[in-house]
């Protein structure tokens, strides 16, 4: 119910405030005092017409405030829903401002929000009763929505029903429709990514390889210095066929000198034993170099080979990546989009059915509800004239208990 109506600069009400309590509240005043104002005012608040003629002469604008007590929790949600709030005693705020220039705001428990939501949120809470008619009930989707109450279940449970098919089939045709509208899009990108993945199949790349590449040819180009480098150290090491020599035969020839002599001195033969793991070593150190200059000399063409295959490494880091890694990362995200896209196709399909099969749900939900509702509205008719004349007789045997007490 409302609780406070407050209108300021509407038509002949400079600044006034009404408050109201439970039951009957009656305004009396000479003609001109306003009375058509208060019900105007309760108008604009229902979301009526705002006519910029109503604003006070010399005013800029004009301002309605109600204030509403025992709002429904279909009020309230529809309230949180537009982005108002009610206050802390739960008491939910309407206000409507028009301005001389003829424009209109509207505003819900604070929020700025269309009027014709005021109207729809504000027609539970008030009603405006003229001398012949009721303006709510005039109304077609009220008078549905009053019928589809006095029916019960067996209109309210296929409605709710349908309400819920409804909305999955608007998801449903949504969806369906980005779907089709996305389809060349789609097909385009499906073809560049099978080309990608086709390419990229093809070469192989494996990880670092990039890289591997790279330090091999690095070493192969400088193949003449390292041999260089590597054949005299074997000449120093073991000398040349040619002439004898080498520091292997004079550290050999010292190790017998050494060993020769030590007999039992202790110092001498632990150099002794020195000289001979340095021979070892010299030894060992020989034979690596020598293979490593059997594996210099090797595989005769791998440089080009190596040059052929960067070049085809590179015809996929200049689309896919820079690095061999970043071009098998796009490549395991390519294969998922992929099979994304793909999935596209299925998902149409699947959509295409649930659309059929909600059409054939809805309509079958549609006939129960008009055959709930045609069995519902004579007796409906009925109940709305009876509550109707109701109002009215008790509103006159109260009128006439005030009048004659």
């Amino acid at each position: 119910m409302i609780a406070e109506l407050r209108i300021t600069d509407l038509g002949v009400i400079s600044d006034a405030a009404m408050s109201f309590d439970p039951g009957l509240t009656v305004v009396t005043g000479e003609t001109g005092a306003g009375k058509t104002m208060i019900i105007t005012g309760l108008g604009l608040l229902l979301g009526w017409r705002a006519d910029p003629k109503l604003v006070r002469s010399g005013a800029e604008r004009a301002r309605i405030e109600g204030r509403f007590v025992a709002a429904s929790s279909e009020v309230v949600d529809r309230t949180l829903a537009a982005g108002g709030e009610l206050d802390a005693d739960g008491e939910l705020l309407v206000a409507r401002h028009l301005t001389a220039s003829g424009r209109s705001r509207a505003f819900l428990g604070g929020a700025s929000v269309p009027a014709g939501l005021c109207t729809d949120v504000t027609a539970d809470l008030v009603t405006i009763h003229g001398q012949s008619e009721q303006l709510r009930l005039a109304e077609p989707d009220r008078q549905r929505r009053v019928l589809d109450r006095f029916a019960g279940p067996a209109v309210s449970d296929p409605l709710d029903a349908y309400g819920r098919l409804w909305a999955e089939l608007q998801a449903a045709r949504s969806e369906l429709a980005r779907l089709r509208a996305e389809a060349q899009s789609r097909a385009r990108e499906i073809d560049l990514l099978r080309f990608g993945l086709d390419e990229i199949e093809k070469i192989a790349p494996e990880a670092d390889e990039d890289l591997a590449l790279a330090a091999e040819a690095h070493r192969l180009q400088a193949a003449d210095d390292l041999r260089a480098a590597a054949q005299s150290a074997v000449l120093a090491l073991a000398g040349s066929d040619d002439e004898a020599g080498g520091a292997l035969a004079w550290v050999s020839v010292a190790r017998k000198a050494l060993e020769a002599a030590n007999g039992d001195d202790v110092e001498m033969a632990s150099l002794s034993s020195r000289l001979a793991e340095t021979s070892y070593g010299l030894t060992d150190i020989t034979t690596d170099l020598v293979r490593y200059l059997d594996a210099l000399d090797g595989e005769p063409g791998r440089l080009e080979q190596i040059a052929a295959r960067r070049a085809q490494l590179n015809l996929l880091t200049r689309k896919y990546g820079t690095t061999c890694n970043e071009v098998l990362g796009w490549a395991a995200e390519a294969a998922v989009r992929l099979h994304t896209l793909e999935e596209s196709d299925d998902r149409i399909m699947v959509l295409t059915s649930r659309i059929e099969q909600l059409n054939g749900d809805l309509a079958g939900l549609a006939e129960r509800i008009s055959a709930g509702r045609s069995q519902a509205a004579d007796p409906g008719v009925n109940l709305v004239e009876d509550q109707r004349s109701g109002f009215l007789a008790g509103s006159e045997d109260y009128l006439q208990s005030q009048s004659h007490p």
